[in-house]
C-alpha cells in the first residue's frame, strides 16, 4: 500500500495556491502597466489637442488685418475658452494672446493655451512674427 502512495503523481493544493498567487502578482503588474500607458496616451492626446487649439488661434490672428493687431503692452488678452470633446470626455482650454510691436513693420504674436489635467495646470506657448 505504501508503494501506491509514493508512485502517485499530481499537484498538491499548496502548489496550486502558490502558482495562483504568482499569476496574480504578474497580472497585477500587467494591469498597472496598462493603466499607466492609458494615462500617458490620454495626457498626450490632451496636449496634442492644446497644440491644435493654439494653431487655430494663431491662424486666426495671422489672418487678422495688420491695423487690427494692436499692441497689448505686455498684457495677455483673455479670449474665450475652447471646449473640445474626445474619448467621451470634455476638456476646456483657456487661450490668451499677446501682441508686441517690434518696430513699425513687425509685430510679435504669442498664443498661450492653458489646461488642467489631474489637478495640474499645463501650458503650451507659441509665438511668431507678423510682418506688414
Amino acid at each position: 500500500m505504501s508503494n501506491k502512495l509514493i508512485n502517485e503523481k499530481g499537484v498538491t493544493l499548496v502548489e496550486v495556491l502558490i502558482s495562483l498567487v504568482i499569476l496574480l502578482l504578474v497580472f497585477m503588474g500587467l494591469i498597472q502597466a496598462s493603466l499607466l500607458s492609458i494615462d500617458h496616451n490620454l495626457r498626450n492626446e490632451i496636449r496634442d489637442e492644446a497644440v491644435q487649439v493654439g494653431a487655430e488661434y494663431m491662424t486666426m490672428t495671422r489672418s487678422t488685418p495688420w491695423t487690427s493687431l494692436t499692441d497689448t503692452a505686455g498684457l495677455l488678452e483673455s479670449w474665450t475658452t475652447s471646449n473640445r470633446q474626445f474619448r467621451n470626455l470634455g476638456q476646456t482650454y483657456f487661450v490668451r494672446r499677446q501682441i508686441d510691436d517690434l518696430d513699425t513693420n513687425n509685430k510679435r504674436v504669442a498664443i498661450e493655451v492653458d489646461w488642467t489635467y489631474r489637478a495640474e495646470t499645463l501650458r503650451y506657448t507659441a509665438s511668431t512674427t507678423v510682418t506688414r
